[in-house]
């Protein structure tokens, strides 16, 4: 009994093989990749060169298909005689993408003939490990563009893809087309103005891929070093003034990196007491009668600081010629042995035409001396045109000739005072400004030296008169 349960059951395991066997043998199938690793992000298709011979007795309707969640096209069918042969791409894009080796079944199946089972092999990788995107030079302030390499290391196929890059250095986006074992650059132009201001040191740049006219987006990060480099440009200029100097100090930071800077401005101790800024110094440094005039400050890129240094002697030489000018008339008058100080006012006539004009003239002396001033005489004249009206103050002149007056007035004692005065008149009509002569004063001192000295000068504007003009005007 069990002998003949065991060579019934090597029978049908015979049986089976065989079967098998003609049932593998109905298809021949080549298959040949073109691109058979894809990436697990994105739904790229692999592809094969793949070939079909019907080994069927009879002409066959022949197609693939597929139980599992893959696309798989084209698919068939196609019309095979016996012995005939179907060579065609095959296009397969698996649903379930875990990374690694993965065997994907599939089915050829022929109308008449039936089907046998087979299988795809791929290999599914991270993207990033696919195509290696990078920035492969460093950028420097003399780049002139940024360069961003795809190269694909494998046979994958991206096809076209659209991309969009963006950082703190540049933003930018457009198209690529990149095939197996291919390598595409993107130039990315840079500016000075940009990179002026971009400090040195490394930066992301995010990517942003869509592949399938957008169905399907992967988003990565590369790192773009932007190499740093400490410069700073001493663009100063300097303007002569009368007297003096005018110096404009500019530092700009056209390196990519922050970079202190040390200003220093020296003068001598004369100098820094005329020397004017419009940024306070941080601190004032003094080696010897020299003084270091000092500013600190830490500039980023593209930050320049700028002060205004002058240095002028032109206001304390003005100074020292105004307090020399009042120290000669300070000496001069106080050489002087009297003031004479002479004034006019306006009167009203008695009369009181319209066509004539009368002023009334004051005449101070004062002995400045501590000494007895003798034979002390006063002499005025009369402007042109003008008369005297023989009306005087408490002092009379002694004599009266023509447009001269004299005042005998003898001796003055030491600080003595004396005022004088009198009216003068036209009966013209006088307009504008006219001179008042000026008065002298002769006398003796103690020490019977005859001197002579003048009174102030004097101009008298008749401003009624003209303003009375221009209204007739």
């Amino acid at each position: 009994m069990k002998k003949e349960l065991m060579f019934f059951l090597i029978v049908t395991f015979i049986f089976i093989l065989a079967f098998s066997s003609a049932r593998a043998e109905l298809f021949d199938v080549e298959k040949t990749p073109i691109s058979d690793v894809i990436p697990a992000e994105v739904p790229i298709k692999a592809q094969f060169d793949m070939t079909i011979k019907n080994n069927y007795l009879q002409t066959d309707n022949i197609e693939i298909f597929t139980l599992i969640d893959m696309e798989l096209y084209p698919s068939g069918p196609w019309l095979l005689d016996s012995g005939a042969s179907k060579q065609f791409i095959v296009n397969v894009v698996p649903k379930n993408r875990q990374s690694g080796t993965r065997y994907y079944s599939y089915y050829i199946k022929g109308q008449k003939a039936g089907s046998i089972q087979d299988t795809f092999e791929l290999k599914i990788m991270p993207l990033r490990q696919i195509m290696k995107i990078s920035v492969p030079d460093k950028i420097t302030l003399d780049s002139t563009e940024m360069i961003i390499n795809f190269k694909n290391t494998y046979n994958t196929d991206f096809g076209k893809f659209k991309y969009d890059i963006d950082s703190s250095i540049v933003k930018s986006s457009g198209e690529l087309e990149v095939h197996g074992q291919e390598e595409k650059t993107v130039n990315i132009p840079l500016t000075k103005d940009i990179l002026k201001v971009v400090e040195g040191g490394t930066y992301l740049i995010e990517l942003t891929l869509t592949f399938n006219e957008g169905k399907d987006v992967y988003k990565t990060e590369v790192e773009a070093i932007v190499e740093p480099k400490s410069n700073i440009e001493n663009l100063d200029t300097t303007k002569n003034l009368i007297l003096g100097v005018k110096k404009h100090i500019k530092r700009l930071n056209s390196g990519n990196v922050q970079t202190p800077v040390k200003i220093e401005e020296k003068r001598f101790l004369i100098s820094k007491l005329v020397t004017f800024t419009t940024n306070k110094p941080d601190y004032v440094q003094w080696k010897g009668l020299n003084a270091y005039l000092v500013w600190e400050r830490n500039l980023q890129p593209g930050q320049t600081f700028e002060t205004e240094i002058t240095t002028s002697y032109l206001l304390p030489i003005l100074v020292i010629v105004i307090l020399i000018i009042s120290l000669v008339v300070i000496v001069y008058l106080s050489k002087k042995k009297t003031i004479i100080a002479k004034s006019v006012k306006k009167v009203e006539t008695t009369e009181k035409k319209v066509d004539e004009f009368a002023l009334k003239v004051n005449l101070h002396i004062k002995n400045r001396t501590g000494r007895e001033l003798s034979n002390v005489v006063l002499r005025d004249r009369l402007p042109h045109m003008a008369k005297i009206y023989e009306k005087y103050g408490s002092i009379h002149p002694t004599k009266v000739s023509d447009r001269l007056l004299i005042w005998e007035l003898g001796t003055m004692s030491p600080r003595e005072e004396r005022e004088i005065s009198y009216i003068i008149y036209a009966k013209v009509e006088i307009v504008g400004k006219f001179k008042i002569p000026q008065a002298t004063l002769t006398f003796k001192t103690h020490e019977d030296a005859i001197k002579t000295e003048t009174s102030n000068s004097l101009y008298y504007e008749h401003k009624e008169e003209i303003q009375k003009e221009n209204n007739e005007d």
